[in-house]
């Protein structure tokens, strides 16, 4: 499957720069007040389209999480495909995130992971939703897998008030914009996400994804960094 590798045209900001923003709560390293920055989370939504260069790290931070710290490098794509919701609304639209690569524990033990999930632009309420794939999806092919449960929202908005600034303090450029989206309740583990977008021209060139999870046997965050392949097909620097 054929798919996209360059973003549509953003939106450029008062003083020159592409920055798009979305969601509960949004700062922009810029010099433009955030309020004054005119978003579209549909154009944010389709500049995701394509292949990615994806780096996960996660760090366990109280005794009672079970897991294990690591780092995950693969490549991440999402797939554009027909809305697979029960009556979409008209202009809905929806991609199959599917990642997949190697996760190397702290302890230097390796072996192959994958994940995937569903990603779908609301026309009607102007939002993005995130949703959880069905068990089994990991032996479908890479465009197939079908809705679980609802994940998360990320919602436009202008707020100026900054959240989530200890997040990708590795990874900061001029024009970026880092954002907190809805909290997510899964039985007693609650997640919170949060995302950072840069724009270089008219195409989104990296972003980041991050989750703190909390609960009684859970205390962890995840934070990924996305980057476009190069065009001589060798490994970005991360």
């Amino acid at each position: 499957m054929e798919t996209q590798r360059h973003a549509p045209p953003s939106t450029v900001t008062d003083d020159g720069r592409a920055c798009s923003c979305s969601t509960s709560s949004t700062s922009c390293a810029s010099n433009t007040d955030p309020s004054q920055i005119a978003s579209d989370p549909e154009i944010l939504f389709r500049s995701l389209a394509g292949e990615w260069r994806a780096r996960r790290t996660i760090r366990h931070l109280g005794s009672k999480s079970k897991g294990v710290d690591g780092i995950f490098g693969g490549t991440a794509s999402f797939y554009l495909r027909a809305p697979t919701a029960d009556e979409p609304e008209e202009g809905m639209q929806e991609y199959l995130y599917h990642e997949h690569g190697t996760f190397t524990t702290s302890t230097g033990a390796s072996f192959p992971a994958q994940m995937k999930y569903i990603y779908r632009y609301h026309p009607m309420s102007r939002r993005i939703s995130v949703w959880r794939v069905k068990p089994g999806a990991s032996v479908a092919p890479p465009n197939a897998g079908e809705v679980e449960n609802w994940f998360h929202d990320i919602i436009l908005t202008t707020s100026s008030e900054l959240q989530g600034s200890a997040w990708f303090t590795d990874y900061r450029r001029a024009g970026d914009c880092i954002f907190k989206g809805s909290e997510h309740l899964c039985v007693r583990d609650l997640y919170k996400p949060f995302y950072k977008f840069c724009f270089g021209g008219d195409e989104l060139v990296e972003f980041g994804i991050g989750y703190e999870v909390s609960g009684p046997g859970k205390d962890y965050t995840s934070e990924a960094w996305f980057m476009r392949p190069p065009a001589n097909g060798l490994s970005p620097q991360m």
